[in-house]
């Protein structure tokens, strides 16, 4: 796998193209390297991918773009135009979805940042949030607007992370995963196996599955703590976009890898009505791989574990590892880690408040309106509604030229300065 992940064709990450591919495609089972069927496919679709990259190289020979705008960049055919571009030199603007419903996070690549995740902050980016004016009005600011939007349903909502589920108290938590109060609790925060995020940045294991089964055979061995394994809650759309409804492949993983978990580990599956929120009371270790949970409970002071870089980890507020062996020994013996330091709490604030606070570009001139999930698959689930009369005031609008002037600098991610000032 490690050898896929580094291999290039014209600079492009054809490997990880190809792999990312398979993996979305073969979603409920395992990515087997040891399979001859999986190892055909794979070179079946290695050739595809280079044939794609060679017309991607075309087309932006002869249409020579100044600069590409771009969602997804990790499976085909984006993926293809994204590399194709970056190694002509060509930047490229990844737009994504912020917690907002009507902010995204803009960033702009090049072949030497091209595997870090959006939510990253850029070297320039982060040495001036670190020397930015910090106070009590911004701690307070970012505190209130992560409790604030969990308790409203707005925290990341298009993803539907808050139907059916409720915010509860620690206690009342504990007593309905059966919890020994008198243990502190490790929560295990699982991905979606089969999410492209796996590329960004460098793993510590081969995949999320691979992760997961051994931080909770990990886990399965340490006594000293509650464990609680909660699978991930954008698992309860996207299979439901699938159409998919037989056992989730996390589950079956561990059971066919571990068997039956013992007393002192929980499994939480995705349609649990207890509210993410509801975790901040109960967790004292979290463990991902770059989750974004890990900036959430980073600024609660709960120490995080990560088996990943691309986002977050090495800015000195997390618990980094830099091999598997190291990682699990960790998890073995969680129970020594030291709690974070008031300086690390600041620093996982600081980031927080620019990824939340001041990354998103707000869009006004355009509302973004989506469907129930009973509604998931239908052709307008998403729909932007205008809030213009006209295309001559768009040209105009204040978030078009925020927007148009950020795209003509230079700087790596788009920086609301207008909502700092504001703050301040």
């Amino acid at each position: 796998m490690r050898d896929l992940m580094r291999l290039t064709y014209h600079d492009v990450d054809i490997g990880r193209i190809a792999v990312s591919n398979l993996m979305y495609r073969k979603k409920f089972s395992k990515f087997d390297l040891t399979d001859d069927t999986t190892v055909a496919e794979l070179r079946v679709e290695l050739q595809c991918v280079r044939r794609r990259i060679q017309a991607a190289e075309k087309m932006v020979q002869e249409s020579r773009p100044l600069m590409a705008l771009i969602l997804e960049k990790g499976v085909s055919p984006f993926a293809e135009i994204f590399g194709a571009c970056l190694a002509a030199g060509v930047p490229v603007v990844q737009y994504v979805g912020s917690q907002e419903i009507n902010g995204y996070i803009l960033k702009r690549y090049s072949l030497k940042n091209r595997h870090e995740h959006p939510f990253s902050l850029d070297h320039s980016t982060w040495t001036y949030v670190k020397d930015m004016p910090w106070g009590e009005e911004q701690e307070q600011g970012l505190l209130t607007e992560l409790e604030d939007s969990y308790r409203q349903g707005t925290w990341f909502n298009r993803r539907f992370l808050h139907d059916d589920k409720q915010i509860k108290s620690p206690d009342v938590v504990r007593r309905q995963l059966g919890l020994d109060p008198e243990k502190k609790t490790a929560v295990v925060f699982s991905h979606v196996l089969w999410d492209a995020t796996i590329f960004y940045g460098e793993g510590i294991f081969d995949d999320y599955e691979t992760w997961l089964v051994e931080t909770v055979a990990a886990a399965c061995q340490n006594s000293s703590v509650n464990w609680v394994v909660k699978l991930h809650p954008d698992l309860v759309w996207k299979l439901k976009y699938e159409g998919f409804t037989g056992e989730l492949r996390d589950s079956f993983a561990i059971r066919s890898k571990i068997g039956r978990l013992p007393e002192h580990v929980k499994l939480v599956h995705p349609e649990t009505d207890i509210s993410t929120f509801s975790f901040f009371g109960i967790t004292d270790y979290c463990l991902t791989v770059r989750g974004t949970i890990g900036i959430e409970m980073a600024c609660m002071g709960v120490p995080v574990l990560t088996a990943g870089t691309g986002r977050y980890s090495h800015l000195g507020f997390t618990v980094d590892s830099d091999s598997a062996e190291q990682y699990l020994n960790r998890v073995k013996f969680i129970q020594d880690t030291p709690n974070m330091s008031p300086d690390s709490i600041e620093l996982a604030r600081r980031f927080a408040y620019s990824l939340f606070r001041l990354r998103p570009w707000r869009m006004k001139s355009f509302e973004m309106v989506k469907l129930p999930l009973d509604k998931t698959g239908h052709p307008l689930e998403r729909n932007f509604i205008p809030h213009l009369g006209h295309t001559r005031e768009f040209a105009k609008a204040a978030d078009a030229t925020q927007f148009a002037a950020w795209l003509a600098s230079d700087r790596v991610d788009f920086l609301d300065l207008e909502f700092w000032t504001q703050c301040r």
